[in-house]
């Protein structure tokens, strides 16, 4: 009974907390990262052993130790990955939110606007240049979302 006692008045201290708070973080980024870069590679190479081959050879890269570590990388990646993964799902305004954190959260996310923009152009382009009205508000968001945070 004092064991338990004792167990439950173990304090840890604020700095450990913010540590182990900033590694967890970290890892359930990586590992929704991996996973959204194999559904990425589902919808855009269709062969499943290419996707889980390509969401492999990401875990396991020796740039991987940073994903682990406690910055702001691996949350990059995952809104990188989301960012894309919702352009090709058609979620334009979704697509543009995830570039604005993304921008929050490193201050190279402003590129991300390149892709996003030549990939919303070319999908325009394929439908005869006409486009739905949340559509051409998702590219007005997205454009004007991704060089807000600067």
């Amino acid at each position: 009974l004092q064991l338990v006692a004792a167990l439950f008045q173990f304090k840890i201290h604020l700095r450990v907390t913010i540590l182990l708070a900033m590694v967890t973080i970290s890892n359930v980024a990586f590992v929704l990262a991996a996973v959204l870069l194999y559904r990425i590679g589902l919808e855009v190479l269709k062969s499943p052993v290419l996707s889980y081959v390509s969401a492999i050879l990401f875990v396991f890269t020796p740039a991987s130790v940073f994903m682990s570590a406690c910055y702001t990388e691996s949350l990059f990646c995952l809104l990188s990955f989301s960012a894309f993964y919702c352009a090709l799902r058609g979620w334009f305004c979704c697509s543009a939110g995830t570039i604005f954190a993304a921008g929050l959260c490193r201050s190279n996310g402003i590129l991300l606007c390149i892709p996003y923009a030549i990939w919303t152009l070319a999908h325009l382009k394929t439908r005869g240049g006409k486009a739905p009205l949340q559509k051409i508000a998702g590219i007005l968001i997205g454009a004007v979302a991704s060089v807000m945070p600067y």
